[in-house]
C-alpha cells in the first residue's frame, strides 16, 4: 500500500507519495482504509506515521519548539537552504549561502 511506501522510501519519493495519498483520501472509501492501516514494519498506525513525518520535517527545517510551543513564529518552516543544496553542495559553500540568506532576511 501507499503508506508502506511512505514509511520506507527516501525523502524525494516520499513527497510524491504523500501527494498521491492526499488525492486518494478525498475519496471517503479510501479514508476508511487509511484509518485501519497499521505498519507491519514498525507497528505505527497511519496517524502516528504522519505525525512522525511532521516531526522529522520540523527537525529538518530547524523549527524551534520548546515545551510544546512554537518559538520561531515569524518563519517557522522557512529553510535556510533548499534540500538539494544541503545534499550536494560542499560545506564551505553552504556556510557562505547561510550567511548570505540570513543577512538578506535580517537575521543576526
Amino acid at each position: 500500500m501507499l503508506l508502506d511506501l511512505i514509511e520506507s522510501c527516501e525523502y524525494t519519493l516520499k513527497r510524491l507519495a504523500l501527494s498521491c495519498l492526499c488525492t486518494l483520501l478525498e475519496n471517503k472509501k479510501a479514508f476508511q482504509s487509511f484509518v485501519e492501516w497499521n505498519s507491519q514494519k514498525s507497528g505505527l498506525n497511519a496517524t502516528q506515521l504522519l505525525i512522525q513525518l511532521y516531526e522529522q520535517e520540523n527537525m529538518r527545517f530547524g523549527v524551534q519548539i520548546q515545551d510544546g510551543i512554537l518559538r520561531n513564529t515569524e518563519r517557522p518552516l522557512f529553510p535556510k537552504l533548499s534540500y538539494l543544496i544541503q545534499k550536494y553542495a560542499n560545506e564551505d559553500d553552504i556556510n557562505d549561502m547561510v550567511g548570505a540568506s540570513q543577512s538578506n532576511i535580517g537575521v543576526s
